[in-house]
């Protein structure tokens, strides 16, 4: 990566802050299709115990699911993961590329290795996920 790219690359991540669900998947408040939207993924925590990602089942452009609701599976090499949903809403977006390639995850899963968009249903929701620093102690 050069020095651009990752500059860019911290101060894209600065700028967005991550919550995080105890099951490993975070939400990203997400402004940039015009609305406020929560971006959906898995931790890099439990990409690393899964292991090799092989392929994501995932739900339907505008399904509904509550927070914590399992909405998906990861399979991979070492196991089969139930994917839940930080924030009850509105499946906006699925990302079409992890969907051709799965393996995005493995070695990009809190970036370009994001699951889903959804409209939230109530954004107090957010208030109860982890912050980074309280994700870091659970992972300990």
């Amino acid at each position: 990566m050069s020095r651009l790219s990752a500059l860019n690359f911290m101060q894209y991540n600065h700028n967005m802050e991550k919550r995080f669900l105890y099951t490993h998947q975070w939400a990203m408040e997400d402004k940039s299709d015009g609305i406020r939207i929560a971006r959906i993924g898995i931790t890099s925590f439990v990409q690393n115990n899964l292991g090799t990602i092989i392929k994501f089942n995932l739900p339907q452009k505008g399904d509904f699911i509550e927070k914590e609701e399992v909405f998906g599976t990861v399979e991979a090499d070492k196991a089969e993961f139930d994917l839940c949903l930080p924030l009850s809403g509105e499946v906006m977006e699925i990302n079409s590329d992890i969907i051709a390639n799965p393996k995005l995850a493995n070695t990009l899963p809190e970036t370009k290795g994001w699951l889903l968009k959804i409209i939230p249903q109530d954004w107090t929701e957010w208030d109860q996920l982890m912050t980074m620093e309280e994700y870091k102690e659970h992972t300990q």
